[in-house]
């Protein structure tokens, strides 16, 4: 019988999802489990899951707290993904024998999945980055130390800067993103770096650009839904909010694109100014 990695049985994985039938078997989700296994594991390294999994597995005698934080973090975000990524199958199979379920409620489902996928993985990073003493294979990962090298690294600063819901999760899918901005398009202009930073309105301006660049890229490149709720939910409207069907895409990331989502800040009427080293094109 399939089992799943990190769930002992139904009962375990149905402590972190509804929607799953007990009747039903584990095996059944392996198809889309992979998927989300796969997630899992771009995001906190092959190393940190293996080390995880084996805590899980064959635990201590003295219990390791800061693991089973990290253990049950994965477990909700592998459930949640897993069922995000299953329930159309459900959904398939409900109009097949009673029709019972509406677009509606099909969309808050989905929903739900979502955001409960993003706030696990949201923990599970906060955790992991502030014990990298511990987990020290997760300080390894490329996703950690990738993140060292850019010129915005915290994702609480690049909230502020432009919304992105505090999600540590959304800012590891932009790491790529602005490693491209930063190479194609910023220190071109601006030279290195370390001459720049230290020099605060044109280090806050050089930001600017970042993380503005960073989202237009990403919101044209990415999933709409996999953009977080707030920036989807600005634009759709109440009845339309995760439906792709009936709301165009290409609109949603044209506004996006043109219209900052931050009331934190505002860009200076002399963000262009020819004196500044960097003008942002």
């Amino acid at each position: 019988m399939a089992t799943l990695t990190f769930f002992t049985d139904i009962k375990e994985f149905r402590q972190f999802v509804k929607g799953w039938d007990a009747s039903n078997t584990l095996g059944e989700l392996m198809p889309s489990y992979r998927t989300a296994k796969s997630e899992v594991i771009g995001i906190i390294g092959q190393a940190t899951w293996d080390v995880l999994i084996t805590y899980k597995e064959d635990p201590p005698a003295e219990a390791d707290a800061d693991k089973a934080i990290a253990v049950e973090l994965v477990q909700a975000a592998l459930a949640n993904l897993t069922m995000y990524e299953h329930f159309i199958f459900i959904d398939v199979s409900k109009k097949a024998s009673d029709g019972s379920l509406y677009r509606y409620q099909y969309d808050e489902v989905m929903e739900r999945y979502i955001q409960n996928t993003w706030t696990a993985f949201n923990d599970l990073l906060v955790h992991l980055d502030s014990k990298t003493a511990k987990f020290t294979e997760y300080a390894l990962a490329p996703t950690y130390t990738d993140r060292q090298g850019l010129i915005v690294t915290d994702v609480n600063e690049f909230h502020k800067l432009y919304s992105i819901d505090w999600s540590a999760y959304f800012f590891t899918k932009l790491q790529a993103f602005m490693r491209e901005v930063i190479d194609d398009e910023l220190i071109p202009r601006i030279g290195k770096w370390d001459d720049a930073k230290d020099k605060a309105d044109i280090a806050l301006k050089v930001k600017r650009a970042l993380v503005y660049q960073t989202m237009s890229l990403a919101i044209d490149r990415l999933d709409f839904l996999s953009l977080p709720r707030s920036i989807r939910t600005q634009l759709a409207s109440t009845s339309i909010k995760t439906s792709r069907s009936a709301y165009s895409e290409d609109k949603a990331r044209y506004r996006l694109s043109t219209e900052p989502t931050s009331t934190d800040y505002t860009i200076p009427d002399d963000l262009m100014d020819e004196d500044d080293p960097f003008i942002l094109m």
